[in-house]
């Protein structure tokens, strides 16, 4: 994943979580691209999640369009 789009999905991940949680995405290159969602909250819990580059651009690609669709429809 080209660095723009890390950053870009990093700060769309955290846009999810209110702002004192850590939120951490480390990227991996093999054989398949790969990414690891790291998410911890003030208390000491934690959870992760791992996934693909693939489906991380369609997580994206999806909120960007979920947020048009919002605009559109505030707007008529």
């Amino acid at each position: 994943m080209r660095p723009e789009n890390q950053r870009r999905f990093s700060q769309y991940i955290a846009g999810y979580f209110p702002e004192d949680f850590h939120v951490a995405v480390e990227f991996s290159v093999g054989h398949e691209k790969t990414l690891s969602i790291k998410i911890a909250t003030p208390r000491g819990a934690i959870a992760s999640w791992d996934t693909t580059e693939a489906q991380a651009l369609d997580i994206m690609a999806m909120g960007g369009i979920a947020e048009l669709l919002l605009a559109r429809v505030m707007h008529s």
